[in-house]
């Protein structure tokens, strides 16, 4: 627990050492007058005033937003944008299936989707089945001809070491 950024040691560490600068009898009137003077700022208009100046400043943008009538506006344009959509949606599977029926009377295409509550729904893709096969890697060229081998008197000669050049 920290009060004011000062730890529990911190805090032992600092009443120790008033205890050794003042003493047991100073650091009893020390203590009193340092409370005498928190209270007297703490009770002060001053202080009240920083205190509501700071409440007020952190309820700003929320009191804005409401002011601006931000939220309204959010929600209309969440429940517009969510009526296009689905419109949009319907249109485009009934054209579809009136499309698939008029092209030889077969159904080429499923029925339309009841909706899901999911808004990532159309965003996501399912995964792919079990059964389905893995992409196949292709196996490397086979070499056009074999590597030339060495020739037998130069392999069994020994490598001499390179001679200086001459002058």
């Amino acid at each position: 627990m920290d009060i004011l950024g000062i730890g529990p040691l911190e805090a032992f560490f600092i009443i120790l050492i008033m205890l050794i600068v003042l003493g047991p009898r100073d650091m009893v009137k020390a203590g009193r007058t340092l409370g005498k003077f928190i209270r007297k700022i703490v009770t002060s208009p001053t202080w009240q005033l920083v205190r509501n100046t700071s409440r007020t400043l952190q309820n700003l943008p929320t009191t804005l937003a409401r002011e601006a009538g931000m939220e309204e506006l959010q929600r209309d344009l969440l429940k517009s944008t969510q009526e296009i959509s689905q419109e949009i949606n319907q249109e485009l599977l009934q054209s579809a299936w009136t499309g698939a029926q008029n092209a030889g009377g077969k159904r080429t295409i499923a029925p339309p989707p009841v909706p899901r509550s999911d808004p990532l729904a159309a965003w996501t893709t399912p995964p792919p089945p079990d059964n389905a096969a893995a992409p196949s890697i292709p196996e490397p060229p086979a070499p056009a001809s074999p590597p030339p081998t060495p020739n037998t008197e130069q392999a069994n000669e020994p490598e001499s070491p390179p001679s200086p050049p001459s002058e």
